[in-house]
């Protein structure tokens, strides 16, 4: 199971969204941006280079979340998204975390959909092995 779809298991079991592997009847995604407000998307992206001192893989992931039109529950859920995944450590699914760390303070406003939702993006690295 690759890191994006173990985050989007954490994020579901948090109770933070919907994910179902096998349909689109959720709210979180995978390297997909609906045109749907209060959906999660989770981006794939790269790591950082391998370290030969240890074993652990790095993968990137970029956190999309569309809100609503309202600036503060949207900035509070995604806030939630953040917290639920910074500092993240220990046994997901079939990896075990060693760290998960965000680049930035908190969610980012990236503005507005077209629909008017507040979007927010957020970014990490996590440290992880199989």
């Amino acid at each position: 199971m690759q890191i994006a779809e173990q985050l989007a298991v954490h994020l579901h079991n948090k109770g933070l969204g919907l994910f179902t592997k096998e349909s689109n009847d959720g709210n979180i995604y995978i390297d997909f941006v609906p045109s749907l407000q209060n959906s999660i998307t989770i981006i794939n992206r790269p790591g950082n280079e391998a370290d030969i001192r240890n074993s652990y893989k790095t993968s990137g992931v970029q956190i999309y979340y569309r809100g609503t039109d309202n600036p503060l529950t949207s900035y509070e859920k995604a806030e939630e998204i953040f917290n639920a995944l910074n500092g993240l450590k220990g046994k997901l699914n079939s990896s075990y975390v060693v760290q998960c760390f965000s680049f930035q303070s908190g969610p980012e406003n990236v503005g507005r959909s077209e629909n008017g939702w507040f979007e927010f993006s957020m970014n990490f690295l996590i440290y992880h092995a199989t």
